[in-house]
């Protein structure tokens, strides 16, 4: 019996052997695994800190180009203010064009009040130069009468 007690003794000592060599191994595995995880999650928290300061920069430029806008848009001429500028100019050019008109109504009657005189004119110079010719017809008459009855 002492033989089988020491194969038995053996036996077990070659089981607690390759359990401890299973232990070590499965204990290499896990802490091999635990560094890939840690590195792994070391990775994704980099590259979700570089998003986050991507997105960041984005959104500041975004921000900044939406500020440039709005001091854009601060700057331009509203609906209403234009309305009211194109009101305004449509009474001046109204008034400029009633004036205009009146204008040219009056041109357009001084021009024909001026031709009535000129023409007016022109007869009373005709008049007396036809009278002044009659008389001059009447004293050369009166003067070949004299003439002739002198001879």
């Amino acid at each position: 019996m002492d033989e089988r007690a020491r194969r038995f003794e053996e036996v077990a000592h070659r089981f607690d052997d390759v359990l401890e060599e299973r232990d070590r191994r499965y204990q290499e595995r896990f802490e091999a695994q635990s560094k890939a995880i840690e590195a792994a999650f070391n990775s994704a928290k980099e590259a979700a800190t570089k998003v986050a300061t991507a997105s960041e920069k984005r959104f500041e430029s975004v921000n900044e180009f939406r500020a440039q806008q709005q001091d854009l848009i601060a700057n331009f001429i509203t609906r209403t203010e234009t309305e009211q500028r194109m009101e305004a100019m449509r009474a001046q050019l109204q008034l400029q064009v009633d004036g205009n008109a009146a204008q040219i109504a009056g041109v357009m009657k001084n021009q024909a009040e001026g031709a009535g005189r000129r023409i007016a004119s022109e007869g009373a110079r005709t008049l007396t130069f036809a009278i002044i010719g009659a008389i001059v017809a009447v004293i050369g008459i009166a003067v070949a009468i004299l003439v002739a009855m002198t001879r």
